[in-house]
């Protein structure tokens, strides 16, 4: 009889299926888990592009550096803000935060903080709150800086306005020179006559940046959070 059992091959197939199931499970689910990360952080890809060319299309560089209106702070920059956050659907829209910044290049890697803004909002962008960006990028932290080189008001550059950019962002003529062939990013002195005052000379540049809190669907308990980012730089479509 125990030869018998021995040699009795029935029922082998679900035993094995009993045995590989819950690693067919995983590696699904594994699998599903990592193409959603892929496809959440190429969202936060789209909607920084989104914004960013929005606004440097609808924003003119004239707007800001003539004291932007309390309107385009509290209305329009903040509805184009949203309207790039909406491209991170289906994913939660109160998980990101937007940022917009008008820089102006003192040299080659480095510029000036003329004007940023960011805010975050409700699930469905109902509601938008002006808010301050804990990040490691380049963009200036904290956001809603009111400052810049704008006429008939008074202005005092600080080093701390001066940004890194990427390298190769701005070349040739986008760089200002100084007459006394310093580093324009470090003319913050006013009275310098010799000097090219940062802020007051160079291309201006939109960075636009989304920061995005990816909460994954199947919590395998080493990741309950993973955050995201991505800044891009465009040039003022508008003057």
């Amino acid at each position: 009889m125990l030869r018998k059992l021995a040699n009795n091959m029935r029922g082998v197939a679900a035993v094995e299926f009993a045995i590989s199931l819950p690693l067919l499970v995983l590696m699904y689910m594994g699998g599903y888990a990592t193409l959603d990360i892929i496809a959440a952080n190429r969202r936060v890809t789209v909607a920084t592009n989104m914004m960013t060319e929005m606004l440097s299309r609808d924003l003119p560089v004239s707007i800001i550096t003539n004291g932007i209106p309390t309107a385009w702070t509290t209305t329009s920059v903040p509805h184009r803000m949203m309207w790039g956050a909406y491209t991170l659907s289906p994913y939660d829209m109160n998980q990101a935060t937007e940022q917009i910044t008008l820089l102006r290049v003192c040299n080659a890697t480095h510029a000036y903080v003329v004007w940023t803004q960011g805010q975050s909002q409700t699930l469905k962008g109902s509601i938008m709150t002006p808010t301050t960006i804990t990040t490691q990028s380049q963009l200036p932290n904290p956001l809603m800086i009111a400052g810049g080189p704008m006429p008939n008001s008074s202005f005092t550059p600080s080093a701390s306005n001066v940004v890194p950019i990427p390298t190769g962002l701005a070349t040739g003529s986008m760089i200002p020179t100084s007459p006394n062939t310093s580093n324009v990013c470090n003319n913050t002195a006013p009275s310098n006559a010799a000097a090219t005052q940062v802020g007051t000379a160079g291309a201006y540049i939109y960075a636009g940046q989304i920061n995005f809190t990816y909460v994954p669907p199947i919590n395998f308990g080493f990741a309950a959070q993973i955050p995201m980012s991505d800044t891009i730089y465009i040039s003022p479509r508008q003057p």
